[in-house]
């Protein structure tokens, strides 16, 4: 939290300039976006070091990773990253680092993504920049609850002191996937060895939930997912969709918003 207070509290004094003076809403709202020149972007992760925001997202096409850094949220400067040569009995994609987070016992940072194949992989990195396939050992492997898997994302469980993976799911024997989408849970304690706990939320008329994160705020767990609506003119990735439990573990609720 100390790492963005002062970013907080730049946002802070911006929302009370923007409140007190309606005109300058426009031009604050402007100047908080970023659009690149020449190319579109999307799955956007950001991770916040030492007073600085590193913005990773993808590129079409092959959905490349890439990089933007910035200080104040205002002024942005686009960074390379790379990835070294995978070892021969490696995997590496081409979205090899998305949400990212510090691996305090190794010392180093890592970020899952999930291949082909459905196997849950990460890549580590010392300085955020430059990557490489982390050993074979640390990875989330296949169940046979599903039909397709991906998009993991990786956060600390305080009160089971042990890793959580929460990754997007097409559960199997469920229809297609419009209505067979559902969030898969595994927990690891040493980010090795992983027990998988299944599906966590498949209410069985959903697609496939895209950028699911979980969170703890005020005692309760959340869930926060983006519900694909189908095709057509109001179709589309819908609102946020929240889930709340009592446990990480759920039942969970969903909340009407």
């Amino acid at each position: 939290m100390a790492v963005t207070s002062a970013l907080f509290a730049r946002f802070l004094r911006l929302g009370m300039v923007a409140v007190g003076v309606g005109a300058i809403v426009h031009e604050v709202q402007a100047e908080l976006h970023f659009k690149p020149a020449d190319h579109v972007l999307g799955d956007v992760h950001p991770f916040f070091h030492e007073g600085e925001c590193f913005l990773f997202y993808l590129k079409p096409g092959e959905f490349r990773s890439s990089l933007l850094r910035s200080r104040d949220l205002f002024h942005w400067r686009e960074a390379e990253v790379t990835h070294g040569p995978p070892e021969p009995d490696a995997w590496m994609e081409p979205w090899f680092v998305l949400g990212v987070f510090r691996d305090r016992a190794e010392g180093v940072y890592r970020s899952f993504y999930g291949t082909r194949g459905g196997r849950m992989v990460n890549s580590v990195s010392r300085d955020l920049l430059h990557w490489s396939c982390a050993p074979k050992e640390f990875h989330v492997p296949p169940a046979g609850y599903y039909r397709r898997r991906r998009d993991p994302f990786v956060f600390w469980i305080p009160p089971m002191k042990r890793y959580g993976c929460v990754m997007t799911t097409w559960m199997k024997e469920s229809g297609p996937k419009e209505t067979g989408g559902a969030v898969s849970l595994a927990t690891s304690d040493d980010l090795r060895k992983w027990t998988d706990h299944g599906a966590i939320i498949h209410p069985g008329d959903m697609n496939e939930p895209e950028c699911r994160q979980m969170f703890t705020l005020g005692g309760r767990w959340y869930v926060l997912a983006g519900i694909h609506q189908g095709q057509g003119e109001k179709g589309g990735w819908g609102s946020r969709a929240p889930w709340t439990s009592t446990s990480p573990l759920g039942p969970r609720s969903l909340i009407h918003i």
